[in-house]
Order: C-alpha cells, then sequence, then structure tokens
C-alpha cells in the first residue's frame, strides 16, 4: 500500500490517498497497438492526472519507448483499498 503524508500545501483528495491511474493508448508506424499507464498521486482530480501524466509521457525516454507514435486515446481510474488492503480501479467522478 502507498503511504500518503498530509500537508497544508497539497490538494485536499492527495491528502486523503487518492491515486490516479491514466493509461495512454498508441499505434506504432508499423502498426502495433499499445498503451502506457501512469500512477499519479499528486493530482487534485482526474483532469489534473491525466495533465501530470501526460507530462510523463511526453518525456524524451517515454517518446522513444513507443517508437514516437501519436497517443490518441486515454483511460483514467481512481485506485482504491478495501479495508483488507486489495487495490481496486474506480471510475472517476465526472468525465476529463
Amino acid at each position: 500500500m502507498l503511504a500518503t503524508i498530509a500537508s497544508k500545501d497539497r490538494p485536499r483528495s492527495a491528502v486523503h490517498g487518492d491515486r490516479w491511474l491514466v493509461g495512454f493508448r498508441f499505434s506504432t508506424p508499423q502498426g502495433a497497438a499499445g498503451c502506457h499507464y501512469y500512477v499519479v498521486g499528486e493530482a487534485a482530480d482526474a483532469r489534473d492526472a491525466v495533465d501530470i501524466a501526460a507530462t510523463r509521457a511526453t518525456g524524451e525516454y517515454e517518446c522513444a519507448a513507443r517508437a514516437n507514435a501519436a497517443i490518441d486515446g486515454i483511460e483514467v481510474h481512481r485506485l482504491r483499498w478495501n479495508p483488507l488492503g486489495w487495490a481496486y480501479l474506480d471510475s472517476p467522478p465526472s468525465p476529463v
């Protein structure tokens, strides 16, 4: 389980341990389909999580890893944990 340190400077949702799973779909020039996923813990909401993940996805290493293929789809889920500590995916409350 991921630990979160509360701070007055962090958004309310981040203080309460929200994590977001953001996936970017792409197709390489050779026709192969793929998806890169990013776990974002410092976002206030789904839109913020997408922005942070997009910044990570546009890095030089990440672009090379997907053969500079353009991103053609986005998937966003909130990561949640049940009382036993098992993680599961939940959809965001509003569209991104």
